[in-house]
């Protein structure tokens, strides 16, 4: 879905397995997938794509119309 935005190099995204990281673990264990933005939660469960969008333009990323 993350690719679907077409975004370009204005969205750097970092992939981090809970399994990796005891801390991280320990906080999102049944929470997963969560996606963070600039270190916020944005997201558990599921990804909405507009909301998404929205949110990124909000932070200051450049995100393209499908």
């Amino acid at each position: 879905m993350l690719a679907d935005l077409d975004a370009g190099d204005t969205i750097t995204l970092d992939e981090v397995s809970i399994l990796d990281d005891a801390q991280l673990n320990s906080r999102y264990w049944d929470e997963i997938p969560v996606l963070l933005i600039n270190d916020a939660v944005h997201t558990l469960w599921r990804v909405d794509a507009a909301r998404l969008r929205a949110a990124l333009e909000a932070a200051g990323s450049t995100v393209s119309a499908d």
